[in-house]
Protein backbone atom coordinates (compact mmCIF):
# COMPACT_ATOMS: atom_id res chain seq x y z
CA UNK A 1 0.00 0.00 0.00
CA UNK A 2 1.43 3.34 -1.14
CA UNK A 3 2.37 5.62 2.15
CA UNK A 4 0.93 8.91 2.31
CA UNK A 5 4.75 10.25 1.00
CA UNK A 6 4.21 8.40 -1.93
CA UNK A 7 1.15 10.94 -2.68
CA UNK A 8 3.80 14.24 -1.37
CA UNK A 9 6.15 13.43 -3.84
CA UNK A 10 3.61 13.88 -6.23
CA UNK A 11 3.13 17.93 -4.93
CA UNK A 12 5.59 19.82 -6.95
CA UNK A 13 4.25 18.32 -10.91
CA UNK A 14 1.85 20.87 -11.81
CA UNK A 15 3.28 20.88 -15.39
CA UNK A 16 2.88 17.35 -15.42
CA UNK A 17 -0.94 17.12 -14.74
CA UNK A 18 -1.09 20.48 -16.71
CA UNK A 19 -0.31 18.15 -19.69
CA UNK A 20 -2.57 15.26 -18.67
CA UNK A 21 -5.59 17.72 -18.73
CA UNK A 22 -4.53 18.68 -21.89
CA UNK A 23 -4.66 14.97 -23.23
CA UNK A 24 -8.21 14.19 -22.20
CA UNK A 25 -9.96 13.87 -25.58
CA UNK A 26 -13.49 15.65 -25.65
CA UNK A 27 -14.87 13.03 -28.09
CA UNK A 28 -18.28 11.64 -26.35
CA UNK A 29 -18.50 8.01 -25.63
CA UNK A 30 -21.86 6.46 -25.77
CA UNK A 31 -22.06 5.34 -22.13
CA UNK A 32 -19.82 3.80 -19.45
CA UNK A 33 -18.83 0.14 -19.73
CA UNK A 34 -18.66 -2.59 -17.00
CA UNK A 35 -14.64 -1.92 -16.59
CA UNK A 36 -15.04 1.88 -16.44
CA UNK A 37 -17.83 2.33 -13.96
CA UNK A 38 -15.31 0.26 -11.43
CA UNK A 39 -11.77 1.71 -10.24
CA UNK A 40 -9.77 -0.79 -7.79
CA UNK A 41 -7.43 1.05 -5.31
CA UNK A 42 -4.51 -0.52 -4.18
CA UNK A 43 -6.21 -1.39 -0.64
CA UNK A 44 -9.66 -0.26 1.08
CA UNK A 45 -10.09 3.43 2.21
CA UNK A 46 -11.16 2.87 5.30
CA UNK A 47 -8.77 3.25 7.90
CA UNK A 48 -8.19 0.81 10.78
CA UNK A 49 -6.72 0.26 14.11
CA UNK A 50 -3.58 -0.83 12.65
CA UNK A 51 -2.91 1.93 10.40
CA UNK A 52 -1.00 5.56 10.84
CA UNK A 53 -3.36 8.07 12.40
CA UNK A 54 -1.80 10.39 9.72
CA UNK A 55 -3.56 8.45 6.68
CA UNK A 56 -6.65 10.28 7.74
CA UNK A 57 -5.42 13.92 8.65
CA UNK A 58 -9.21 15.14 8.70
CA UNK A 59 -10.09 12.35 10.80
CA UNK A 60 -13.66 11.40 8.52
CA UNK A 61 -12.31 7.39 8.62
CA UNK A 62 -10.84 7.52 4.60
CA UNK A 63 -7.39 7.48 3.81
CA UNK A 64 -6.56 10.99 2.31
CA UNK A 65 -4.82 9.76 -0.49
CA UNK A 66 -7.65 7.21 -1.88
CA UNK A 67 -10.12 9.84 -0.99
CA UNK A 68 -7.87 12.15 -3.79
CA UNK A 69 -7.73 8.53 -5.93
CA UNK A 70 -11.67 8.90 -5.91
CA UNK A 71 -11.73 11.71 -7.09
CA UNK A 72 -9.08 12.24 -9.85
CA UNK A 73 -10.63 9.17 -11.74
CA UNK A 74 -14.01 10.34 -13.45
CA UNK A 75 -13.34 13.80 -12.47
CA UNK A 76 -15.39 16.70 -14.26
CA UNK A 77 -14.67 17.97 -18.21
CA UNK A 78 -16.48 21.66 -18.62
CA UNK A 79 -17.75 22.67 -22.23
CA UNK A 80 -18.34 26.50 -22.74
CA UNK A 81 -19.83 28.68 -24.78
CA UNK A 82 -18.28 30.17 -27.88
CA UNK A 83 -19.71 34.01 -26.76
CA UNK A 84 -18.78 33.12 -22.61
CA UNK A 85 -16.73 36.44 -22.51
CA UNK A 86 -18.31 38.56 -25.38
CA UNK A 87 -18.77 42.22 -23.66
CA UNK A 88 -21.52 43.06 -26.31
CA UNK A 89 -23.91 41.25 -28.31
CA UNK A 90 -25.98 42.60 -31.01
CA UNK A 91 -29.27 41.13 -32.52
CA UNK A 92 -31.14 41.68 -35.37
CA UNK A 93 -34.96 42.38 -34.32
CA UNK A 94 -37.78 43.08 -36.73
CA UNK A 95 -40.97 45.29 -35.59
CA UNK A 96 -43.91 46.96 -37.86
CA UNK A 97 -44.24 50.32 -37.30
CA UNK A 98 -46.83 53.18 -38.55
CA UNK A 99 -45.76 56.09 -40.83
CA UNK A 100 -47.58 58.52 -43.17
CA UNK A 101 -46.95 59.14 -46.87
CA UNK A 102 -47.75 61.48 -49.20
CA UNK A 103 -49.56 60.15 -51.99
CA UNK A 104 -52.30 61.27 -54.34
CA UNK A 105 -55.39 61.78 -53.44
CA UNK A 106 -58.05 59.37 -54.91
CA UNK A 107 -61.84 60.33 -56.42
CA UNK A 108 -63.14 59.62 -52.98
CA UNK A 109 -60.96 61.75 -50.86
CA UNK A 110 -62.86 65.54 -50.35
CA UNK A 111 -59.33 67.21 -51.28
CA UNK A 112 -59.30 68.80 -55.08
CA UNK A 113 -57.83 66.19 -57.36
CA UNK A 114 -53.79 66.48 -57.91
CA UNK A 115 -53.33 67.76 -54.61
CA UNK A 116 -51.58 65.12 -52.19
CA UNK A 117 -52.70 63.78 -49.09
CA UNK A 118 -50.92 62.14 -46.15
CA UNK A 119 -52.22 58.52 -45.57
CA UNK A 120 -51.17 56.34 -42.37
CA UNK A 121 -49.41 53.01 -43.57
CA UNK A 122 -47.76 50.09 -41.27
CA UNK A 123 -44.53 48.87 -43.00
CA UNK A 124 -41.64 46.31 -40.91
CA UNK A 125 -38.77 47.79 -39.92
CA UNK A 126 -35.46 45.80 -39.12
CA UNK A 127 -33.19 47.06 -36.61
CA UNK A 128 -29.75 46.52 -35.25
CA UNK A 129 -29.96 46.18 -30.90
CA UNK A 130 -27.14 45.93 -29.06
CA UNK A 131 -26.33 45.66 -25.42
CA UNK A 132 -23.02 46.23 -23.24
CA UNK A 133 -22.25 43.58 -20.90
CA UNK A 134 -19.91 44.04 -17.94
CA UNK A 135 -16.53 44.67 -19.31
CA UNK A 136 -14.61 41.56 -17.76
CA UNK A 137 -14.02 37.94 -18.56
CA UNK A 138 -16.48 35.79 -16.75
CA UNK A 139 -13.83 32.85 -17.30
CA UNK A 140 -9.97 32.93 -17.16
CA UNK A 141 -7.77 30.81 -18.05
CA UNK A 142 -7.52 28.91 -15.02
CA UNK A 143 -11.33 28.44 -14.26
CA UNK A 144 -13.28 26.87 -13.07
CA UNK A 145 -11.20 26.37 -10.06
CA UNK A 146 -12.66 23.00 -8.54
CA UNK A 147 -12.30 22.39 -5.01
CA UNK A 148 -13.88 19.14 -3.53
CA UNK A 149 -14.95 17.26 -0.13
CA UNK A 150 -14.91 13.46 0.23
CA UNK A 151 -16.62 11.70 2.99
CA UNK A 152 -18.61 8.59 4.08
CA UNK A 153 -22.39 8.21 3.86
CA UNK A 154 -23.60 7.02 7.12
CA UNK A 155 -23.99 3.02 6.51
CA UNK A 156 -23.76 0.32 8.80
CA UNK A 157 -23.10 -2.55 6.47
CA UNK A 158 -21.92 -2.93 3.25
CA UNK A 159 -22.59 -2.13 0.25
CA UNK A 160 -21.11 1.10 1.45
CA UNK A 161 -21.26 4.68 -0.09
CA UNK A 162 -19.17 7.27 -0.50
CA UNK A 163 -19.57 11.06 -1.74
CA UNK A 164 -17.51 13.41 -3.45
CA UNK A 165 -19.39 17.26 -3.06
CA UNK A 166 -17.54 19.18 -5.55
CA UNK A 167 -17.54 23.14 -6.00
CA UNK A 168 -16.73 25.36 -8.84
CA UNK A 169 -15.52 28.72 -8.03
CA UNK A 170 -15.61 31.58 -11.17
CA UNK A 171 -14.63 35.41 -10.36
CA UNK A 172 -17.59 36.67 -12.09
CA UNK A 173 -20.99 35.67 -12.92
CA UNK A 174 -21.35 38.28 -16.18
CA UNK A 175 -24.56 37.65 -17.00
CA UNK A 176 -26.61 36.27 -19.98
CA UNK A 177 -24.07 37.24 -21.88
CA UNK A 178 -26.14 36.37 -25.58
CA UNK A 179 -29.34 37.99 -24.42
CA UNK A 180 -30.42 41.61 -24.96
CA UNK A 181 -32.70 41.53 -21.89
CA UNK A 182 -30.97 40.11 -18.63
CA UNK A 183 -27.81 41.77 -18.42
CA UNK A 184 -27.59 41.41 -14.69
CA UNK A 185 -24.10 40.00 -13.30
CA UNK A 186 -22.11 39.77 -10.02
CA UNK A 187 -18.50 39.22 -9.11
CA UNK A 188 -17.72 35.88 -7.04
CA UNK A 189 -19.67 32.90 -8.49
CA UNK A 190 -20.01 29.32 -6.76
CA UNK A 191 -21.53 26.40 -8.84
CA UNK A 192 -21.30 22.93 -6.99
CA UNK A 193 -22.06 19.09 -7.79
CA UNK A 194 -22.17 15.91 -6.22
CA UNK A 195 -20.92 12.07 -6.74
CA UNK A 196 -22.22 9.07 -4.85
CA UNK A 197 -19.87 5.91 -4.81
CA UNK A 198 -20.66 2.83 -4.61
CA UNK A 199 -18.24 -0.35 -2.46
CA UNK A 200 -18.61 -4.03 -1.46
CA UNK A 201 -15.46 -4.20 0.27
CA UNK A 202 -14.07 -0.37 0.16
CA UNK A 203 -11.28 -1.13 -2.35
CA UNK A 204 -13.60 -1.64 -5.54
CA UNK A 205 -15.28 1.13 -5.91
CA UNK A 206 -18.21 1.97 -8.29
CA UNK A 207 -19.32 5.79 -9.77
CA UNK A 208 -23.07 5.28 -8.96
CA UNK A 209 -25.08 8.62 -9.24
CA UNK A 210 -23.87 11.99 -10.37
CA UNK A 211 -25.71 15.19 -9.39
CA UNK A 212 -24.16 18.06 -11.44
CA UNK A 213 -26.84 19.20 -13.92
CA UNK A 214 -29.63 21.42 -13.75
CA UNK A 215 -33.18 20.16 -13.03
CA UNK A 216 -31.94 16.44 -13.42
CA UNK A 217 -31.80 16.09 -9.86
CA UNK A 218 -29.30 12.52 -8.94
CA UNK A 219 -28.99 10.90 -12.29
CA UNK A 220 -27.71 7.25 -12.24
CA UNK A 221 -23.84 6.79 -14.22
CA UNK A 222 -25.54 4.24 -16.60
CA UNK A 223 -27.91 6.65 -18.05
CA UNK A 224 -27.66 7.90 -21.78
CA UNK A 225 -28.19 10.97 -21.48
CA UNK A 226 -24.43 11.65 -19.60
CA UNK A 227 -22.26 12.70 -22.21
CA UNK A 228 -18.66 11.22 -21.21
CA UNK A 229 -15.28 11.54 -22.28
CA UNK A 230 -13.00 9.07 -24.12
CA UNK A 231 -10.68 7.16 -21.19
CA UNK A 232 -8.02 9.24 -20.09
CA UNK A 233 -5.05 9.06 -17.25
CA UNK A 234 -5.87 9.65 -14.33
CA UNK A 235 -3.36 10.13 -11.05
CA UNK A 236 -0.51 11.12 -13.14
CA UNK A 237 -0.82 7.63 -15.21
CA UNK A 238 -0.94 4.99 -11.67
CA UNK A 239 -4.91 4.38 -11.77
CA UNK A 240 -6.58 2.97 -14.48
CA UNK A 241 -7.64 5.63 -17.42
CA UNK A 242 -11.32 6.81 -17.06
CA UNK A 243 -13.71 8.90 -18.98
CA UNK A 244 -14.75 12.32 -17.41
CA UNK A 245 -18.72 13.38 -17.46
CA UNK A 246 -19.24 16.21 -19.34
CA UNK A 247 -20.90 19.63 -17.88
CA UNK A 248 -22.34 22.41 -20.28
CA UNK A 249 -21.26 25.64 -19.06
CA UNK A 250 -24.18 28.44 -20.18
CA UNK A 251 -22.30 32.19 -21.49
CA UNK A 252 -21.59 33.94 -18.65
CA UNK A 253 -23.90 32.29 -16.05
CA UNK A 254 -22.44 29.09 -15.69
CA UNK A 255 -25.14 27.37 -14.99
CA UNK A 256 -24.91 23.71 -15.57
CA UNK A 257 -26.56 21.47 -18.46
CA UNK A 258 -26.49 17.78 -19.44
CA UNK A 259 -26.43 18.70 -22.94
CA UNK A 260 -26.42 21.76 -25.20
CA UNK A 261 -29.33 20.62 -26.38
CA UNK A 262 -30.73 20.78 -22.99
CA UNK A 263 -29.54 24.25 -22.56
CA UNK A 264 -30.76 25.83 -25.75
CA UNK A 265 -34.02 24.23 -24.43
CA UNK A 266 -34.32 26.36 -21.42
CA UNK A 267 -37.63 28.31 -21.34
CA UNK A 268 -37.60 31.65 -19.44
CA UNK A 269 -37.47 35.13 -20.67
CA UNK A 270 -33.63 35.05 -20.26
CA UNK A 271 -31.71 32.92 -22.66
CA UNK A 272 -29.31 30.34 -21.73
CA UNK A 273 -26.68 29.61 -24.57
CA UNK A 274 -24.02 26.77 -24.11
CA UNK A 275 -21.46 25.05 -27.09
CA UNK A 276 -18.87 25.88 -29.04
CA UNK A 277 -16.57 27.56 -26.54
CA UNK A 278 -13.30 26.79 -24.74
CA UNK A 279 -13.35 22.94 -23.36
CA UNK A 280 -11.49 21.98 -19.93
CA UNK A 281 -10.73 19.05 -17.90
CA UNK A 282 -11.15 20.23 -13.90
CA UNK A 283 -7.69 20.66 -12.37
CA UNK A 284 -7.59 19.24 -8.85
CA UNK A 285 -3.99 20.31 -8.08
CA UNK A 286 -4.04 24.16 -9.02
CA UNK A 287 -1.19 24.20 -6.71
CA UNK A 288 0.62 21.47 -7.13
CA UNK A 289 -1.35 19.78 -4.46
CA UNK A 290 -4.91 18.56 -4.20
CA UNK A 291 -7.90 21.01 -3.49
CA UNK A 292 -9.37 18.23 -1.07
CA UNK A 293 -10.62 20.49 1.56
CA UNK A 294 -11.21 17.89 3.81
CA UNK A 295 -14.05 18.51 7.04
CA UNK A 296 -14.76 21.49 8.34
CA UNK A 297 -14.39 20.14 11.80
CA UNK A 298 -10.61 19.25 10.85
CA UNK A 299 -8.64 20.41 8.00
CA UNK A 300 -4.75 20.60 9.10
CA UNK A 301 -3.08 23.36 6.42
CA UNK A 302 0.53 24.08 6.90
CA UNK A 303 0.90 27.87 5.88
CA UNK A 304 3.27 28.43 2.52
CA UNK A 305 2.10 24.68 1.19
CA UNK A 306 -1.55 25.23 1.69
CA UNK A 307 -1.71 21.58 2.47
CA UNK A 308 -2.48 18.52 3.19
CA UNK A 309 -6.06 20.23 2.74
CA UNK A 310 -6.69 23.42 0.76
CA UNK A 311 -8.14 25.80 2.99
CA UNK A 312 -6.63 29.79 1.58
CA UNK A 313 -8.23 30.30 -1.43
CA UNK A 314 -5.63 33.50 -2.77
CA UNK A 315 -3.12 30.74 -3.96
CA UNK A 316 -5.53 30.04 -6.73
CA UNK A 317 -6.61 32.95 -7.58
CA UNK A 318 -9.18 34.45 -5.27
CA UNK A 319 -7.08 36.98 -2.53
CA UNK A 320 -8.48 37.45 0.82
CA UNK A 321 -10.84 34.19 0.70
CA UNK A 322 -11.06 31.00 2.35
CA UNK A 323 -12.93 27.83 2.02
CA UNK A 324 -13.95 27.29 6.13
CA UNK A 325 -14.65 30.93 6.57
CA UNK A 326 -16.67 34.14 4.94
CA UNK A 327 -14.11 36.78 4.79
CA UNK A 328 -16.55 39.14 2.31
CA UNK A 329 -19.83 40.94 2.72
CA UNK A 330 -22.18 41.74 -0.39
CA UNK A 331 -24.59 44.23 -0.56
CA UNK A 332 -27.21 44.09 -3.08
CA UNK A 333 -28.60 47.64 -3.89
CA UNK A 334 -32.15 47.03 -3.16
CA UNK A 335 -31.45 44.71 -0.36
CA UNK A 336 -31.27 45.97 3.16
CA UNK A 337 -28.67 44.41 4.75
CA UNK A 338 -25.45 42.87 3.41
CA UNK A 339 -25.11 39.27 3.90
CA UNK A 340 -21.63 37.19 3.78
CA UNK A 341 -20.24 36.17 0.11
CA UNK A 342 -18.24 34.89 -1.98
CA UNK A 343 -16.51 38.04 -3.44
CA UNK A 344 -14.26 36.18 -6.19
CA UNK A 345 -11.34 37.86 -4.79
CA UNK A 346 -12.41 41.24 -5.08
CA UNK A 347 -13.60 41.43 -1.15
CA UNK A 348 -14.43 45.34 -0.28
CA UNK A 349 -14.53 45.95 -3.93
CA UNK A 350 -17.60 43.93 -4.60
CA UNK A 351 -20.03 45.01 -7.24
CA UNK A 352 -22.76 43.67 -8.81
CA UNK A 353 -25.61 44.81 -11.90
CA UNK A 354 -27.69 48.08 -10.07
CA UNK A 355 -31.73 48.42 -10.77
CA UNK A 356 -33.62 47.61 -12.81
CA UNK A 357 -31.57 44.83 -13.55
CA UNK A 358 -31.65 42.09 -10.40
CA UNK A 359 -28.30 41.61 -8.21
CA UNK A 360 -27.90 38.18 -6.41
CA UNK A 361 -25.65 37.21 -3.80
CA UNK A 362 -22.98 34.70 -4.25
CA UNK A 363 -22.89 31.83 -1.68
CA UNK A 364 -20.06 31.28 0.70
CA UNK A 365 -17.93 28.78 -0.33
CA UNK A 366 -18.21 26.76 3.50
CA UNK A 367 -22.12 26.44 2.18
CA UNK A 368 -21.12 24.24 -0.55
CA UNK A 369 -19.90 21.36 1.57
CA UNK A 370 -21.23 19.30 4.42
CA UNK A 371 -20.59 21.16 7.75
CA UNK A 372 -21.89 18.30 9.81
CA UNK A 373 -19.30 15.48 11.42
CA UNK A 374 -18.56 12.60 9.11
CA UNK A 375 -20.63 9.84 9.69
CA UNK A 376 -17.69 7.24 10.47
CA UNK A 377 -17.90 3.30 10.07
CA UNK A 378 -17.60 0.52 12.14
CA UNK A 379 -13.21 0.95 12.48
CA UNK A 380 -11.92 -2.46 12.12
CA UNK A 381 -8.86 -3.76 13.87
CA UNK A 382 -6.36 -4.12 10.81
CA UNK A 383 -3.40 -7.05 10.88
CA UNK A 384 -1.62 -5.89 13.64
CA UNK A 385 -4.43 -5.48 16.15
CA UNK A 386 -5.73 -8.66 14.98
CA UNK A 387 -2.57 -10.79 15.73
CA UNK A 388 -1.77 -9.17 18.84
CA UNK A 389 -5.69 -10.61 19.92
CA UNK A 390 -5.19 -13.68 18.50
Amino acid sequence: MPALADHQSHINVKTIVAVLALSASSLSVAALNEEQRWLELPASIYVNLSDDPLLDRDADGLKDDYENRLADAWRPYFVFDQNENSRQHCSTVSKIVETTVSAPCGVVDTFIPGDFCEKLVEKTVVETVCKNNVDDDSLRAFEPVVIYQVRPIAEEGWPRRLKIQWAFLYRLDGGYRESNVCTNYHYGDTQSGQYELLSYDGIRWSIDKLDLWAHKGKVAATSGAIEWTSPRSTYWGKMPDRPSPKIYASAGKHHQYISAQACEDEPGACDDDCGGGAERLANLVSQGGFNNVGEFQMHPSYQGSNQPFLTNLKPVGFPGELVWDATGSCHCPLATTAAECFTGGLGSSWTASAPPQSCDTPTPVYKLFDLQSAPRPPMELGPLFTILLF
